[in-house]
């Protein structure tokens, strides 16, 4: 499957969908737990078909970016403003330019080596003291022709998560796995799609949606927005997908200096030494 017929299969299904109902929901527990103030400038680190553009105008002026001119113009169509067509790992504004940044399923999308570079993009364009959310794909015992389809070329895990964001120079205010409710049908399918029906022989050739009976699509809708609630007062252990909200530290200029006094007295102590 093509990265167009992908987008324009997420269109189809993201606002009606049961999964990104709750995506929705799981997000907006997070994000409700800052006190946002009224001017805060968003960007959608890879706004895709631009679902999540309504959720985020909540939190401030929202700048939506995606590198595929294709999913930018379906992304118009659902209103989305302030388009940018560009890469996560070479954002196009200045140093401390955001109050939060979102990102939805981009991080799974790339390479170790772009993942670094992306998340080192995310902090530069950063305000001091701005948040940024995730949400990813995880474990990788989940792992079937949907992931093929929809471009993951990792699951993460609570550690591969906080590990990287910590390196990347964030404070982790929240994690969390999300859709633990479905998470045991989501395994029993993905197992026997692997090793009973060897689906994945066929992957990348059928979407990641498929339509479901109207009463089904809402009680699961229904069943995810109640989790998503019960996320605002604890973090689950399991989930299909993993969310983390951080901070950038308000003090991180300190820590620089600090850091290049540091090096510039090991480097005047190397010199003595060496004298």
């Amino acid at each position: 499957m093509s990265y167009e017929k992908f987008m324009e299969s997420t269109y189809q299904f993201e606002k009606t969908y049961w999964w990104f109902k709750g995506l929705r929901a799981y997000a907006a527990s997070f994000l409700d737990r800052v006190a946002w103030n009224g001017d805060c400038v968003v960007l959608e680190a890879g706004c895709g078909t631009g679902g999540n553009f309504e959720l985020m105008s909540h939190y401030g002026k929202v700048f939506a970016l995606d590198f595929m001119p294709s999913a930018l113009l379906l992304a118009r169509s659902n209103r989305a403003e302030r388009l940018v067509c560009a890469s996560i790992t070479h954002i196009p504004f200045p140093n401390e330019t955001f109050d939060l940044i979102s990102s939805f399923d981009v991080l799974t999308a790339l390479d170790f080596e772009h993942e670094a570079q992306a998340m080192s993009e995310l902090y530069r364009v950063l305000k001091p003291g701005g948040h940024v959310f995730f949400n990813l794909a995880a474990l990788q015992i989940l792992w079937g022709k949907q992931d093929v389809s929809g471009f993951i070329k990792v699951r993460y895990n609570h550690r591969l998560l906080r590990r990287q964001l910590e390196e990347a120079g964030f404070r982790i205010r929240r994690l969390s796995y999300a859709y633990a409710f479905s998470f045991p049908a989501v395994l029993a399918v993905r197992l026997a799609d692997r090793y009973l029906f060897r689906s994945l022989e066929n992957a990348g050739t059928e979407g990641d949606f498929s339509p479901l009976p109207a009463p089904l699509n809402r009680f699961l809708a229904a069943v995810a927005q109640w989790e998503a609630k019960l996320l605002r007062f604890i973090s689950l252990p399991f989930g299909s997908s993993i969310m983390a909200l951080a901070q950038k530290p308000r003090t991180y200029r300190r820590v620089i200096h600090l850091k290049e006094e540091n090096q510039e007295t090991g480097q005047i102590r190397s010199k003595a030494q060496a004298g």
